[in-house]
């Protein structure tokens, strides 16, 4: 079978085992209304099913992410040999603007259209090889590359290729070798949180994404956007969003390290609840693979001059 004939545009999977929670509990756990069971009959208990995961859905991710390995490593050889190796000159500016960042807006596109991608997830994930490509074209551009990268053409295309950013040695120049520890522990912090994310999704789902209870919008003003409930909803929706972030760093990294022998580094580090100011949130903690991708020369000279006219 063709590895994206499913399209997983629906779950048909079947529960392995079910159990009840009496909906009176579920309320005041939650806060939401009247539960009802499937011929809309007031129902006193509230089921949930434990789903195994897909195998073909595991299968077909990272069928995807390789995909784009090979993508990545093919648009990184051209920019080691036209933008690194020429930068300054309108060839390696021709090279940049011109065709690398016009072909790797359009591969998502084309790579939906030609696989036929229905799955949300598998979009998504299609969308970070421009995001990161375009913005380490800009850096090879620009001069803007942790100069460690550019010493050699492998050290580059491991660079470009990896999802998760490798960890090179400075002295010696190389990648950073990966050990046991490095590999088994982003592993066992994937499965942690995919098993965490089961439970908060499943509280989520019952509850419209309002697990603190809905706000009447009042008349005409904004009032009700800082309601206590309100700013509640958001920040568990915005902590669901961090623990998917390093559940799927985890997983990559984890894969990384295995596949490449190389160690990476650590993407997110519990933003939402350890972060002590909003430069730890930002710089520190909080999806340091983009962070590291924005340090790029158009960028930075942009966030200089605004932090000057703002003064």
């Amino acid at each position: 079978m063709f590895p994206f004939d499913e399209k997983f545009e629906s779950d048909h999977r079947q529960p392995l085992f079910t159990f009840s929670i009496p909906s009176a509990l579920v309320q005041a756990l939650v806060g939401t209304g009247t539960y009802y069971d499937i011929d809309g009959q007031s129902a006193d208990n509230v089921e949930f099913g434990f789903l195994a995961p897909s195998l073909s859905f595991w299968i077909q991710m990272p069928a995807l992410m390789g995909v784009q390995v090979v993508v990545c490593s093919t648009i990184a050889a051209i920019m080691h040999k036209f933008i690194v190796k020429k930068r300054g000159s309108t060839t390696a500016y021709l090279v940049g603007y011109a065709f690398v960042v016009p072909c790797v807006c359009w591969f998502p596109f084309y790579a939906i259209e030609l696989l036929d991608i229905r799955n949300k997830c598998f979009r998504m994930n299609l969308c970070f090889t421009p995001l990161l490509v375009i913005f380490r074209c800009l850096a090879a551009m620009h001069g803007t590359s942790p100069p460690v990268v550019e010493t050699t053409f492998n050290n580059y295309c491991l660079y470009n290729t990896s999802v998760i950013e490798l960890e090179f040695d400075e002295k010696s120049g190389k990648p950073v070798k990966a050990t046991y520890n490095d590999v088994v522990g982003p592993a066992k912090e994937f499965i942690k949180l995919l098993c965490l994310l089961g439970v908060l999704y499943s509280i989520v789902e019952i509850t419209g994404y309002a697990p603190f209870g809905t706000v009447e919008k009042t008349g005409e003003g904004m009032t009700w956007v800082f309601h206590p409930k309100h700013l509640a909803n958001n920040f568990f929706v915005a902590y669901i969003t961090q623990l998917n972030l390093a559940a799927s760093t985890s997983g990559a990294a984890s894969t990384v390290s295995l596949l490449l022998g190389k160690k990476t580094k650590k993407v997110t580090n519990n933003a939402m609840l350890e972060s002590t100011s909003v430069s730890d949130f930002w710089g520190r903690r909080w999806n340091q693979l983009v962070h590291g991708a924005l340090k790029v020369r158009p960028l930075v000279d942009f966030m200089h001059l605004s932090s000057q006219f703002f003064k």
